[in-house]
């Protein structure tokens, strides 16, 4: 019953206990580990870095603000000497993270002779961008299922079928998949139709010796949110 009184409620005989100072014990930490950051891979940093900028939608000129500097030199003054100092800093380490992924991936599809399957969509973002984004799903040969964004590219222009596989004929290209193709998830949007047609007339894959358009696969997802919208609404 004491120890209850003591740990949960912090009262002992005399009253209330008084707190520990967090800043003790994080003092205490940093004495017994040298430093706040022990041992800094600058590599490590760097990828952590733009990943945090990437999934979190940070502007990449938020490494210039002097107050992000002063936080993260306070807890490791040796991170002063590997910040960058300009957001075009940030977009190099991303472009060459980039090409690093995409090297590896297309050497990776390279040696692969399984079907690869592909869904695209096309959508708006706050900022007024029309962009299109392409996925790939297959299975490995370690028979482990893949899936991996191969491209989100802006759409100039119109959202005309044949202006779509201009964008994904390319991206297809730069992975070099074009002999897995398979089939294809996509919605029913008219497009998609004028699109894989455009494809077929540029790729044939040895899996199937007919037309893309035949590789058609209606999304489900799609579908059954049109069937609900019907049910409620009329």
């Amino acid at each position: 019953m004491i120890e209850h009184m003591q740990d949960e409620h912090h009262i002992d005989k005399n009253g209330s206990i008084a707190f520990k100072q967090p800043l003790l014990l994080f003092s205490s930490a940093i004495k017994s580990s040298g430093s706040l950051i022990t041992p800094l891979d600058p590599d490590k940093f760097r990828i952590l870095l733009i990943k945090w900028i990437i999934c979190q939608h940070i502007s990449f000129r938020q490494v210039e603000s002097k107050q992000f500097h002063n936080l993260i030199t306070y807890c490791s003054p040796v991170l002063e000497s590997i910040l960058p100092q300009s957001s075009d800093t940030i977009r190099n380490w991303v472009l060459k993270e980039f090409h690093k992924y995409q090297k590896n991936l297309t050497d990776s599809f390279s040696s692969f002779t399984g079907p690869v399957y592909i869904s695209f969509d096309l959508w708006t973002s706050s900022n007024s961008l029309s962009l299109i984004g392409v996925v790939a799903h297959w299975i490995d040969n370690f028979h482990i299922i893949r899936t991996c964004l191969l491209g989100l590219q802006q759409i100039k222009g119109q959202h005309s079928g044949e202006n779509l596989a201009e964008v994904i004929s390319q991206i297809f290209n730069s992975f070099q998949i074009n002999k897995n193709l398979v089939f294809f998830i996509l919605d029913n949007a008219s497009v998609n139709n004028t699109c894989l047609a455009k494809l077929s007339e540029e790729f044939l894959s040895s899996y199937f010796q007919i037309p893309f358009s035949q590789h058609h696969l209606r999304c489900f997802g799609y579908i059954l949110n049109l069937v609900a919208k019907a049910l409620l609404f009329g």
